[in-house]
């Protein structure tokens, strides 16, 4: 997170908060095809407090996210995350079209 904040590469960055902090973040970043600039983002990475999974977190900050690209005509590529059980049901949750 840190590297793309620092190269000006971090698109748009959120975070999940309660009573108690910080639940969860997401990050979308700009993906280049061929090395050149495209309107195109990559989702990743989400996380989610293990104590908060499973009750929604994840998909708000996905869905929240997509909703506030889409209304700046962007689009998203692919995700940068490592395909677990949880992400890909969070993920069918998720109504996504073009």
């Amino acid at each position: 997170m840190s590297n793309l904040r620092d190269s000006g590469a971090l698109t748009l960055s959120l975070v999940a908060e309660n009573d108690t902090g910080i639940v969860g973040h997401i990050a979308f970043s700009p993906v280049n095809t061929a090395g050149e600039a495209s309107n195109w983002y990559g989702l990743g990475p989400v996380s989610v407090n293990p104590a908060q999974q499973g009750t929604g977190i994840g998909g708000q900050l996905i869905t929240t996210g997509l909703e506030i690209l889409k209304s700046k005509e962007l689009k998203v590529l692919y995700c940068l995350v490592s395909l677990s059980i949880t992400v890909v049901l969070v993920l069918k949750r998720i109504p996504i079209s073009p």
